[in-house]
């Protein structure tokens, strides 16, 4: 990828994390990985021209630190099907 395509990349979680009303995303490395962003307190994006973003993944495990040389895109997460829940009784 070029720079642009680099800056581009910054440009864009940051877009999608700042955006209101906040709608989950994932974003997609060029291997294939997929990480989901539930909320805006789970990505960080230092300011500036950097090449890095910083993502807490949902299950609560260390934050990846993510080169944006790598991501190939950012898209909305699908919707999750919500499970039926059992009354307790």
């Amino acid at each position: 990828l070029t720079a642009a395509a680099t800056a581009d990349a910054v440009v864009d979680a940051v877009e999608w994390a700042k955006a209101q009303p906040f709608k989950p995303f994932e974003v997609v490395l060029v291997d294939g990985r997929v990480f989901e962003v539930r909320h805006p307190d789970f990505i960080f994006v230092p300011p500036g021209r950097g090449t890095w973003v910083y993502i807490v993944p949902p299950n609560g495990s260390a934050a990846e630190h993510i080169n944006t040389v790598v991501i190939s895109s950012i898209r909305q997460s699908s919707p999750k099907p919500k499970g039926r829940r059992r009354k307790a009784g």
